[in-house]
């Protein structure tokens, strides 16, 4: 009869450093742990991204002897060594209908099975009737921001309506629909969507 039912641990890691390959570190560590306390990493563990995804796994999910591993940095690409340590297993990836294929790509450059499935569509917040629409700027984080800004005024016109987005899909989801793009992070001028913004702030008001 079981005893032992879901096993979470934390693995305890160096102190990283900016430039550090934290997947071979992280990888290592793991390892490491698993040696040091006599633990065998088997069939249907899980691994998880974050630390935090692992609550909400345990909250929604039922599973029976599973170990729960995850990256440190929040990033998909930190999973990767996880999962190559253990290419026997097939994984099962949840995706939305707008989603970014560098992930699955990643996987197959490593040979490592998967299946993906769509588990959740992201749905534009339509815009009430009369309701106004009076801005100054647009910011878009992913191209379906782009298709609702079409699909509730399919006759937009920019004119002085500054635009931005952050990353390189939602960028050319703006300039598809031939709309002008005056903001565009991440770059090496502008890692992040805030200094892109601030930056054309400082040039406009002078």
């Amino acid at each position: 009869e079981r005893k032992v039912g879901t096993v979470s641990r934390g693995i305890r890691c160096p102190i990283f450093r900016e430039g550090d390959d934290l997947g071979s570190q992280v990888v290592a560590s793991v390892l490491e742990a698993a040696e040091a306390e006599g633990f065998e990493l088997r069939d249907r563990d899980v691994i998880c991204i974050t630390e935090s995804v692992a609550p909400y796994i345990l909250k929604y999910v039922q599973y029976r002897k599973r170990k729960i591993l995850f990256g440190t940095t929040g990033k998909v690409d930190d999973l990767v060594p996880l999962m190559a340590k253990h290419k026997a297993e097939r994984y099962f990836i949840p995706l939305s209908d707008v989603h970014n294929p560098v992930f699955g790509q990643m996987l197959d450059s490593k040979n490592i099975k998967h299946s993906d499935a769509i588990m959740y569509r992201t749905v534009s917040n339509d815009f009430a009737e009369g309701e106004p629409f009076d801005y100054d700027m647009l910011i878009f984080f992913s191209p379906s921001g782009v298709q609702s800004l079409k699909k509730n005024f399919p006759n937009f016109e920019q004119g002085d309506i500054v635009i931005g987005t952050l990353g390189p899909t939602t960028a050319k989801a703006v300039r598809d629909a031939g709309l002008r793009l005056d903001i565009e992070a991440p770059s090496p001028q502008y890692p992040s969507i805030s200094s892109a913004i601030d930056d054309h702030l400082r040039k406009v008001n002078g």
